[in-house]
């Protein structure tokens, strides 16, 4: 079971790890490309400090990685089933770019009734989740990293009373099954 988590894990962060490797690599290219050109000078220090800062800026997305491997590791998992409240769009996580547009795939937090939040993502970059209509009757059993808040598993609960309930949500479930396919 612990592939299917490194999955999801690896999903969730591919942004993350693309965007440090091309970092990485206009930062190489830039130091070389100074120092071939002028030698070692003290503007090379000036590279490395702006460069630190742009890596710093995702300093919330290493965090939270680094919390997901340790709840992994230390089998801090947790399983609850959940009416979802609300799914907003995560604007702490997602890469965007120049316009404001998300870039890669779209980062999302589950609301519950108790305004717990769930992270969840997209699986490949052209899925987005608008919103439910109508609100969601349906629950979920999820399966997640306790401080992370990162969901590595799902399960649509069908707690309908009527027929009529059924087909309201039918396209409320088909919707969040595709966007977040991966998760089941």
């Amino acid at each position: 079971m612990k592939k299917k988590y490194n999955s999801v894990i690896r999903t969730y962060f591919s942004n993350y790890v693309t965007w440090l490797l091309m970092v990485t690599l206009l930062f190489i290219v830039s130091v070389v490309t100074a120092i071939a050109i002028r030698g070692f000078h003290n503007q090379i220090l000036l590279y490395i400090v702006a460069f630190l800062i742009i890596y710093s800026l995702s300093a919330p997305l290493l965090i939270l990685y680094f919390k997901a491997r340790k709840d992994i590791k230390t089998g801090n998992i947790e399983t609850i089933s959940i009416k979802i409240s609300e799914i907003r769009y995560d604007n702490r996580l997602n890469f965007k770019n120049k316009s404001g547009a998300t870039v890669g795939k779209t980062k999302y937090q589950i609301v519950d009734d108790n305004q717990n939040i769930y992270l969840v993502s997209t699986v490949n970059d052209k899925d987005s989740f608008m919103m439910f209509q109508p609100q969601p009757t349906f629950s979920v059993e999820l399966v997640y990293l306790a401080k992370s808040r990162l969901v590595i598993s799902m399960r649509i609960i069908e707690n309908f009373k009527t027929v009529r309930e059924v087909q309201k949500q039918r396209h409320n479930i088909m919707r969040f099954k595709k966007v977040f396919r991966h998760y089941f």
